[in-house]
């Protein structure tokens, strides 16, 4: 099993966008082959953080599943950008 964590550090005032897109993300996500789940966690009394975690059969699944995250119009792609749109800070 491959682990993925992130946790993003956003602005308060936008985290409700973010949370919007990673759950519609989740979605599909949760579709591909070798994911066994991706979960969206808003920490209680964070409003700055969303975590997102991930969990794949294998490595490879995961670099599958972001293989053209770099691509403009890949979906990971799209996240990211609007990651960067409402972040505060660098994703740990």
């Amino acid at each position: 099993m491959y682990q993925c964590i992130s946790v993003v550090h956003v602005d308060p005032a936008k985290k409700d966008i973010l949370v919007d897109a990673a759950k519609k993300l989740a979605v599909t996500t949760r579709e591909e082959t070798g994911n066994l789940s991706y979960d969206v966690l808003k920490p209680e009394g964070r409003e700055d953080i969303i975590i997102l975690a991930e969990r794949w059969q294998s490595e490879e699944d995961f670099q599958r599943h972001v293989a053209h995250a770099g691509d403009e119009g890949d979906r990971v792609f799209e996240f990211g950008k609007l990651v960067g749109s409402v972040s505060t800070g660098p994703s740990d």
